[in-house]
């Protein structure tokens, strides 16, 4: 990892935050990744330190390597993450585990794996988790309003590390299977026709569900969902994609030219 990394913002880009393992000057915080936050100033949110050796593992998930804020601010989702120290034995040892916290980094709810949070902060996606550990599945959506699982999403639809903006404010959720395009609701599963992605985990998809953006064999695209339509952003493979809540605007760095690019 950078120095910086992870980076998410408010809606109206009022706070900022992101992950580094550098600590703020005076400081005494461990050098483990952590989130800081910017919105007057520069502070820090929220870190933690190893923990004790269970076996293979520390006790704690102390590598705090993002944080998606609500768009009001409100709820933070934070993925972390903690080593295994080698073996077999790791299969079944589950190496990140997120938490919602509010704005003041109070937890409000903790689950295993990696996190995707809708933008109005109501759900959540727990996934790319340890699917050795037997009582865990490999994804879940929850409601954070009550706190309860909704859908469970089995296999062969599989989430790989790395946190992403994947889950509507009506709960639906993108993912790429193969070469094709799909949205999980409570109700039922549904594939996008007209649609092209490449076998890649990267999906974006905007805030009333309506757009996603994904990669394909020859680089970035959007799909509207009004017109059932696949639209190319950039013909050459992209790097680290992002977007508004409204997929009004596209950033993306092109492995062309290592440059960041927007797209609208």
């Amino acid at each position: 990892m950078g120095q910086f990394a992870g980076l998410g913002s408010t809606a109206d880009g009022a706070r900022l935050y992101f992950s580094t393992p550098l600590r703020l000057r005076g400081s005494s915080s461990p050098f483990n990744d952590k989130i800081l936050r910017y919105d007057t100033q520069l502070s820090e949110f929220l870190s933690r330190d190893t923990g004790e050796l269970v076996g293979r593992y520390t006790a704690n998930f102390y590598d705090l390597v993002a944080a998606q804020p609500s768009g009001d601010g409100s709820a933070v989702a934070i993925c972390a993450t903690r080593a295994c120290l080698g073996g077999s034995g790791c299969l079944g040892v589950q190496t990140s585990q997120s938490v919602i916290v509010d704005r003041s980094g109070n937890q409000l709810f903790a689950d295993y794996g990696y996190v995707s949070m809708s933008p109005n902060g109501q759900w959540a996606l727990f996934y790319a988790r340890s699917v050795f550990e037997t009582t865990v599945t490999n994804a879940e959506l929850v409601n954070l309003t009550t706190g309860k699982v909704t859908v469970t999403i089995p296999y062969p639809y599989i989430f790989d590390g790395g946190p992403r903006r994947q889950v509507a404010n009506d709960g639906t959720v993108a993912l790429v299977y193969g070469s094709q395009l799909l949205l999980w609701r409570s109700d039922g599963m549904q594939t996008l026709t007209g649609a092209s992605p490449a076998n890649d985990p990267q999906v974006l998809l905007s805030a009333d569900g309506s757009r996603i953006v994904y990669q394909t064999a020859k680089g970035l695209a959007i799909y509207d969902r009004t017109v059932a339509a696949e639209t190319t952003l950039s013909a050459t493979p992209t790097l680290f994609a992002s977007m508004s809540d409204d997929a009004s605007v596209i950033a993306f760095v092109s492995s062309g030219d290592s440059q960041v690019w927007l797209a609208s």
